[in-house]
């Protein structure tokens, strides 16, 4: 066991050797161009993170409590159903009932065979559709455990209520990490039901709407997808409706439109990538159909390819990517992977910046708030009942702010004021 002493020098030494660290370490990120941006964000953020972790967040017991047992119950529920339908008891967390659909049953899903993941299950629903209930069934038990196990009885508050979080600055795109619990993953319903704001105080949400598709369109300079958003028109069915014109609309069209957009033209991924993840959440697509409907995205989008020509080359030439905030990114190894990690990194990189410029403003301009989230587009504070109107107005107006790097573009937000997290994020 380390005593106090040993751990506070401990503590000290890590703080002094990180000083000293930084005097070296100015001039290299002067010469590189990001000085400013540390000193404007990354400098700042460390006090924010350490007032979330500080403060975290209530937990209402009785909803916690109340909550593990009605998962309990439907639970059980499920877990007498499957076991009827296979005719015996089975752990659907160890390997028996694999063994039985696998071995047993011989079920053959190519690389799935042998997992039962969301993947594989979905995989087995489309192969055996005289099976479909067992495995939809199987899947939704599955659901229930995790959702019990890694969301209402793993985040525990401490003995004065408190559910208090771990964030760090984390990917290299600068957005914030959290753990321990991961404030970041938490689903809706159940879970986000339990956290409630302080007697007295509210929670004031924030969301950004659609700001890595607005960020991309930006960056682009393309006119059309800007004007979609700018005009609240319904963004995925734009797309859909320029990769499907003249077609019968259908709900597997709009999907295949979201994936194809978010998977290939936003963050770069490969038309092999998204095919296998289609095929397990949709049906079998040859991969010559989905690239032929990638080619028709480009080419309703010329300035789309155009800004993956200035990426392609920053990459080959320099190994490195620069936001227009001053971020910056190195590449190591193959370049045909790191291109692809290329794309979505100004894209990915200026989200984080954004969210971070505007959540230093509101730190320092705005009085009577407490941040308490930091969750993908979305920041959430605490604040007290009496000041919400006023202070929802502020924060409002402080992130709905001009960016000069985007020539003074104003990223809209939706705001949302309650007393639990699942009432102002839904």
């Amino acid at each position: 066991m380390i005593s106090d002493s040993v751990f506070r020098e401990y503590c000290l030494r890590d703080c002094i050797a990180t000083n000293d660290a930084l005097e070296t370490m100015i001039d290299d990120m002067e010469e590189y161009g990001v000085l400013n941006h540390y000193k404007r964000i990354v400098s700042k953020l460390p006090k924010i993170i350490m007032g979330m972790n500080r403060r975290g967040m209530i937990i209402d017991v009785d909803k916690r409590e109340g909550a593990i047992k009605d998962y309990t119950e439907k639970i059980d529920l499920s877990q007498s159903k499957i076991w009827e339908m296979m005719g015996q008891e089975v752990n659907l967390r160890g390997n028996d009932i694999k063994d039985i659909l696998y071995k047993e049953m011989k079920l053959y899903v190519g690389k799935r065979t042998g997992s039962l993941d969301k993947d594989a299950l979905t995989s087995l629903t489309i192969k055996y559709p005289d099976l479909s209930f067992l495995f939809t069934s199987i899947k939704e038990c599955k659901k229930l455990l995790h959702m019990r196990s890694s969301f209402l009885k793993a985040i525990v508050p401490g003995e004065d209520g408190v559910c208090r979080p771990n964030y760090k600055i984390g990917p290299v795109t600068g957005r914030l990490a959290c753990k321990k619990p991961n404030f970041q993953n938490i689903p809706p319903g159940a879970p986000k039901l339990m956290f409630v704001a302080r007697p007295g105080y509210v929670f004031i949400y924030a969301d950004y709407s659609q700001l890595e598709v607005r960020i991309l369109a930006l960056l682009a300079n393309e006119k059309s997808m800007l004007n979609i958003l700018e005009s609240g028109g319904d963004f995925h069915e734009y797309t859909r409706n320029i990769l499907f014109a003249g077609q019968e609309k259908t709900a597997e069209q709009r999907k295949i439109a979201k994936n194809i957009f978010f998977g290939i033209v936003s963050y770069g991924g490969t038309v092999h990538g998204i095919k296998e993840r289609m095929e397990a959440e949709l049906s079998s697509i040859p991969e010559s159909v989905i690239q032929g409907l990638v080619n028709k995205y480009f080419l309703a989008h010329p300035n789309l390819m155009s800004f993956r020509a200035q990426i392609q080359e920053q990459v080959n030439k320099y190994s490195m990517v620069r936001t227009p905030f001053g971020r910056i990114r190195f590449f190591f190894g193959d370049k045909k992977d790191i291109i692809r990690q290329g794309y979505n990194t100004p894209i990915q990189g200026s989200a984080a910046d954004i969210k971070n410029i505007k959540m230093i403003e509101v730190d320092e301009n705005i009085i009577s708030k407490h941040l308490v989230l930091d969750v993908h587009d979305s920041l959430m504070w605490e604040v007290e009942e009496k000041d919400a109107n006023s202070v929802e107005k502020e924060i409002k107006e402080c992130l709905e702010g001009p960016f000069p790097e985007f020539e003074g573009y104003r990223f809209p937000v939706k705001m949302k004021v309650g007393y639990n997290w699942e009432e102002v994020s839904s």
